[in-house]
């Protein structure tokens, strides 16, 4: 169960009315209440929060008295029109000349984006009502509480999702605010005269950053640091006014950054023990300043509350596809949970570590594990064997490609991403404990070599993390609430208790978004018979009915954009006027359709033996002519083709007529 789940009580429960929809906000297990929200949506639409006694909950749940609604939708009920649209490419297209929707709903979140920072992390506080509506009167200008509830309620309800905020005509986007102005200081003036005006620019953040890990670690003090800073980064110096002030001033008149504003950016882009770091040494602060830690689930309670992500490579060498050569090792990424200790994501890259293995990884988070197991082709596998879907809003990655700033830039639902010290593998111990074990051996260099492809590999690594998640030893995780109840002392058997009871923060995300955010993007050609992508054909039915085919021509094709998965193309998902449709790779006979489960790699490899082949063809077709007429030349003794050109029309005279009646009789045997 995931934040946001909606939830309806068919005969009424505990105050909960029959029939009616309720949303999943919280369960906080100190203090024993779970909150819901209720959208009331007649006239003046308002959202009503709600509070139960966790018990009371809990119990509703597993005696089915409170169901998870049969359709879970991704949006609020006044935006079902949207559902499974792609509102970022209508916006694109949309032509106008007013103010743009994204405009209009980046201002909504601005009003709520302090609300979000203060409370973001308290939503299982019963009076979260009272909270919001002073900050609502505190905002300035004052806005109506009703209004700043309704959108704070929305946006966490529904994914984190900013396009949850437009109205019901609108069609979004986003700014960024670094943009709005490069020169003018956002927020008040200050209080006297000559303060600088600037504000800051994301190149103003980079250096106040980058200053900052520079010099915190030779000088002590923010105001010093700050001198060090404006002066040898920015280019200021320092003048007296009058008698006992001072100023800094830049004389190209580029833009710096004041003391408040210096220290508020490094203290926003530099947690209290990263600065820590910078100015004692990491050494220094884990054995005289940090406390004792103690284990790693102690200060979380909900699954997905963190996730852990970390990439290790199998321990086999799989064999190529085209000649049966020993490959390179297959890279494995896996994210953990790191209360219950599943695995909730594995991805994969070949060849080396690098940013497709996380970005698959938390695709296969993001959806039902039924669906990832169809697109390898485990069919006989279900979301029973492998029951986690949804995301985590606080991610821990290892230094690398999983570090990379483009991997969480897009990701409106990432609140934290922690990035761990070199070299220091238990400070993402839940993750580096679940690796596969391999055994050294002694003496000459030795290699394990297996006879699965790439895909039948990833394919092994899956069935291997789904069989860790049955059979992991997870005892000292199991709380004496887990073991009174007899749950199974297993990742699996923690996963399904706390799951059973909403003690979760996983966020959902659409198959169709997680396709767009994880996957790779490519472009293919769309012909008249079917999509291509390189020399493999792919199609489907609900592509076909759209009728696109009818409108290209006998060319090359169409360009359009699509989404694959690296590690196995046997899909492609196109994107036609705003949706995706799943396409199947076809073979040109009928055959076994195993051998459509490919990586993009031996589907790249495949092409190239294809050319290889036409080069040869092409080449060898005049010899094989020659070849042949050279047979034909020696059992006749004549060239073959030799014909001349002759004037006027045949002659069908009595000797061609008595020709003509020899060789039927010759054909027909009679003498």
């Amino acid at each position: 169960m995931n934040v946001g789940m909606q939830l309806v009580s068919e005969r009424g429960y505990n105050g909960l009315l029959a029939g009616e929809t309720y949303y999943f906000l919280s369960n906080n297990q100190e203090l024993m209440c779970v909150n819901l929200v209720f959208f009331s949506l007649g006239k003046d639409p308002k959202s009503i929060l709600l509070s139960m006694s966790a018990l009371d909950f809990e119990n509703g749940l597993l005696s089915g008295r409170i169901v998870c609604a049969e359709k879970q939708w991704g949006l609020p009920p006044w935006l079902r029109d949207y559902e499974e649209i792609n509102i970022y490419q209508l916006e694109r297209q949309r032509k106008s000349n007013v103010i743009s929707y994204a405009d209009r709903v980046v201002k909504r979140f601005m009003y709520i984006s302090g609300a979000l920072e203060l409370f973001g992390g308290g939503l299982s506080d019963p009076d979260l009502d009272s909270k919001l509506n002073k900050y609502a009167r505190e905002l300035s200008p004052a806005q109506h509480a009703k209004r700043i509830r309704f959108w704070f309620y929305t946006y966490i309800l529904f994914g984190r999702n900013i396009w949850s905020l437009m109205s019901k005509f609108s069609n979004i986007g986003h700014w960024d605010r670094q943009e709005v102005s490069k020169m003018k200081k956002l927020g008040r003036k200050p209080l006297h005269e000559g303060g600088q005006e600037y504000g800051v620019t994301k190149e103003m953040l980079d250096m106040i950053t980058e200053g900052y890990a520079l010099y915190s670690k030779q000088l002590n003090g923010m105001e010093k640091i700050y001198g060090r800073v404006v002066c040898n980064v920015f280019g200021c110096e320092s003048i007296v006014v009058s008698r006992g002030e001072f100023k800094y001033i830049q004389k190209e008149g580029k833009p710096f950054p004041s003391l408040p504003q210096f220290r508020y950016h490094v203290t926003k882009s530099f947690s209290q023990k990263s600065r820590q770091i910078l100015s004692f040494g990491e050494e220094a602060v884990r054995t005289k300043i940090s406390g004792s830690v103690g284990k790693f689930s102690e200060r979380l309670s909900n699954l997905l509350q963190r996730v852990e992500l970390d990439a290790y490579y199998s321990k086999a060498r799989p064999v190529g596809l085209i000649e049966g050569n020993v490959m390179d090792p297959l890279c494995v990424v896996r994210a953990v949970c790191s209360v219950s200790g599943y695995l909730v994501g594995i991805g994969f890259s070949f060849d080396k570590e690098d940013m497709s293995g996380y970005l698959m990884a938390l695709f296969s988070m993001a959806i039902k594990k039924s669906e990832f197991f169809r697109l390898f082709g485990m069919s006989d596998l279900d979301d029973d064997d492998w029951q986690s879907t949804g995301l985590s809003t606080n991610i821990i990655v290892d230094r690398g490609p999983g570090a990379a700033k483009d991997l969480f830039d897009d990701c409106k639902w990432i609140n934290s991403r922690n990035l761990p010290p070199s070299y220091s593998g238990q400070s993402k111990a839940s993750i580096e404990s679940s690796h596969p074990r391999v055994k050294s051996i002694e003496g000459r260099p030795k290699y394990r070599q297996s006879n699965l492809n790439v895909v039948q590999m990833a394919k092994n690594e899956i069935k291997d993390l789904v069989e860790s998640n049955w059979t992991s030893d997870a005892t000292a995780r199991c709380t004496p609430e887990m073991i009174n109840h007899g749950v199974s002392t297993t990742p699996a058997g923690i996963y399904g208790f706390l799951d059973s009871r909403a003690r979760t923060d996983a966020y959902p995300m659409s198959f169709e978004e997680a396709v767009r955010n994880f996957l790779k993007p490519i472009k293919v050609s769309l012909r008249q018979d079917a999509v291509y992508f390189h020399h493999r054909r792919f199609n489907s039915v609900e592509l076909q009915q759209t009728g696109i085919f009818d409108g290209v021509g006998k060319s090359d094709g169409v360009e359009v954009d699509a989404y694959l998965l690296e590690m196995c193309v046997r899909h492609l998902w196109v994107e036609i006027n705003g949706r995706l449709y799943e396409l199947d790779a076809l073979l040109p006979i009928r055959d076994d359709t195993s051998q459509l489960y490919v990586s993009l790699a031996d589907l790249c490899a495949e092409e190239h033996v294809l050319k290889v082949t036409h080069s040869k063809l092409r080449q060898s077709k005049p010899a094989v002519a020659s070849y042949y007429d050279q047979k034909f030349e020696a059992a006749t003794g004549k060239a073959s083709g030799a014909v001349k050109l002759q004037e006027g029309v045949p002659s069908k005279g009595d000797g061609y007529k008595r020709e003509v009646a020899d060789l039927k009789r010759n054909l027909s045997g009679k003498s």
